[in-house]
C-alpha cells in the first residue's frame, strides 16, 4: 500500500514538472513570436525625409523575397513583379551574372537621365504617374528577357526592394547599384508639380526619399514589370 502511494506520488510530481516545463516553453515561444511580430510591424527607418512613414511601413510589411532568374532579371515572389537586375545604361553579363556599363556614363556605367524636358510635364494628371519623358522612355522602350512591358516603379515598389535590407544585402540581388545619386520613381510629387520622387540606395542614406526637379535633376532608373 505504501509502495503504491509512493509510486503514485512520483507520477504526479513528474506530470506536474512536465506540465510546468511545457507551459514555460509555450510562454517563451509566444513571447518570441510577439517580439518578432513587433519588429516586423515597427521596422520603419527613421531617416525618411519625405515624411511618408506610412509608405515606408507598407514597403516594410511587404518586403519582397527576391529570386534571381538567371536571365538578367530578379523576381519578387510575393507580388510576382519582375525587376531588371541592371540599371538603365548597364549591360547584363550572363557569364558573371552581373552588370557592366558602356563606359559612357557615370557610376558602374549606369546612365542618369532627367525625368522630363518640360516643367510640370510627363505625367498622367489623374494618376500622377509618368507617361512620357527620358526616364519613362528608359523603361518603356526596353525589350529584355522576352518582355516589352517594362515601366518605372511606383514609390512603394522601389521602397519594397529595400524592405528590411541594407546596401550590402541588396547588392546580392542587384550588384553594381550606383550610390552617388537617387533613382527615379514614376510618381510626381503631390506638393509640387515640377518635382517627382527619387530614392537613394547609398549606404549612408539608404532609402532616403526626396523630391527632385523633373527637368533640372538627372537620376538613375531601375525598371520593373
Amino acid at each position: 500500500m505504501l509502495l503504491s502511494l509512493h509510486i503514485g506520488s512520483n507520477v504526479m510530481n513528474t506530470n506536474f514538472i512536465i506540465n510546468k516545463l511545457l507551459r514555460g516553453i509555450l510562454v517563451r515561444t509566444l513571447a518570441v513570436f510577439s517580439l518578432s511580430s513587433l519588429i516586423i510591424f515597427t521596422a520603419c527607418p527613421e531617416k525618411k525625409k519625405s515624411g511618408l512613414l506610412d509608405e515606408w511601413g507598407a514597403a516594410t510589411l511587404f518586403a519582397v523575397n527576391l529570386v534571381d532568374q538567371a536571365n538578367g532579371t530578379v523576381k519578387d515572389i510575393g507580388s510576382g513583379r519582375i525587376w531588371m537586375k541592371c540599371n538603365h545604361g548597364q549591360v547584363w553579363n550572363a557569364a558573371l551574372n552581373n552588370c557592366a556599363g558602356t563606359g559612357a556614363y557615370t557610376t558602374y556605367g549606369a546612365a542618369s537621365v532627367a525625368f522630363c524636358t518640360i516643367p510640370g510635364g510627363c505625367i498622367e494628371p489623374t494618376t500622377l504617374q509618368a507617361n512620357s519623358g527620358p526616364a519613362f522612355n528608359a523603361c518603356n522602350d526596353l525589350v529584355f528577357a522576352g518582355y516589352s512591358d517594362w515601366r518605372l516603379p511606383t514609390k512603394i515598389e522601389l521602397l519594397s526592394i529595400i524592405g528590411m535590407r541594407n546596401r550590402s544585402t541588396l547588392l546580392i540581388s542587384f550588384p553594381e547599384m550606383p550610390d552617388d545619386k537617387h533613382f527615379w520613381t514614376g510618381e510626381q510629387s503631390t506638393t509640387r508639380a515640377e518635382d517627382s520622387w527619387g530614392i537613394s540606395f547609398a549606404d549612408h542614406k539608404f532609402g532616403e526619399t526626396l523630391s527632385f526637379d523633373k527637368v533640372a535633376s538627372t537620376l538613375y532608373v531601375k525598371c520593373i514589370r
